[in-house]
């Protein structure tokens, strides 16, 4: 394998949702939470008329969570491939909106805790 090889927007969108995998550290979140939220978290991005990260608060606000709890959730769905994204375009949650999809799994059982 050469550099030329890896996708450096990968390793960093890697890096990024990796963390979050897990719901460790963050005690005021379970999976049925997630579940109950995701929803609403995906029709806000999927909206596509801020960035990623100014949707998120705004869900935070709207569900009365720490600010941040949202946008952990959206890594966390996309690092359990709950949500799919084009994981070789790097990831701005700050700057752009977030392109997002539901995976098969979820279209057809919603998201399960």
């Amino acid at each position: 394998m050469t550099d030329e090889d890896i996708s450096y927007n990968l390793v960093k969108n890697v890096a990024w949702v990796h963390s979050a995998r897990t719901l460790t550290g963050m005690g005021h979140l379970n999976e049925s939470i997630i579940a109950a939220l995701e929803p609403e978290l995906f029709e806000a991005l999927r909206n596509r008329t801020r960035p990623c990260s100014k949707s998120a608060t705004v869900c935070d606000v709207k569900f009365g969570l720490p600010v941040g709890t949202c946008l952990f959730i959206v890594r966390h769905l996309i690092a359990n491939k709950l949500w799919l994204v084009d994981m070789n375009r790097l990831i701005q949650p700050a700057l752009e909106p977030l392109v997002v999809s539901r995976s098969c799994e979820v279209m057809q059982n919603g998201v399960t805790g």
